[in-house]
């Protein structure tokens, strides 16, 4: 069985840079690949953002 890694939270300026991302037109991979994250890191954090976010800035 491999280790677990420990989580590491997003900070506000990787929510600000996943944004920025997304909003350029990246793919989940490419952002995930950019900021070094898994793809269902990324993909989990853009549904949480969205549930906190009225006007969906963050469509998956």
């Amino acid at each position: 069985m491999k280790p677990v890694k420990p989580r590491r939270r997003f900070t506000e300026a990787e929510d600000a840079q996943l944004e920025k991302l997304r909003l350029a037109g990246l793919s989940l991979a490419q952002i995930a690949n950019e900021m070094g994250r898994a793809r269902s890191s990324i993909q989990m954090r853009l549904v949480t953002l969205a549930s906190y976010d009225d006007d969906e800035r963050f469509p998956i």
